[in-house]
């Protein structure tokens, strides 16, 4: 699976890559997806994309073990993050379904994202 560093800079939605593969349309949205906010800043979430499919996982190193110890206000957090993706992907006209804890519950993958 890829797993590269996105882009910090606010994304333009002219640079959308319409002819490029399903992957780099979902590399594009998860630009959005990361402006998400989240719980104290701490942004705990980590995607990963492959083929037509992006994951959307937790990021246990940025959880806040003192004010979050059951993981809660993290949860949510990933999921602001899940919503903007499905904003970016619907604004740009892009076709997906969500699969909710798609492997064990205990896992930390929370959401996975068919672009079709």
């Amino acid at each position: 699976m890829s797993d590269q560093t996105l882009s910090t800079a606010y994304p333009s939605e002219t640079d959308f890559p319409s002819a490029k593969p399903i992957a780099e349309q979902l590399r594009f949205a998860l630009n959005y997806a990361i402006l998400a906010p989240s719980s104290h800043n701490s942004q705990p979430w980590h995607f990963m994309i492959q083929d037509n499919f992006a994951l959307v996982c937790a990021d246990r190193t940025r959880a806040l073990a003192v004010v979050d110890p059951y993981d809660r206000e993290l949860t949510i957090s990933c999921g602001a993050a899940l919503l903007n993706l499905r904003v970016a992907l619907s604004y740009f006209g892009l076709p997906y379904a969500i699969t909710p804890f798609p492997y064990s519950a205990e896992s930390d993958v929370l959401a996975q994202i068919h672009r079709s």
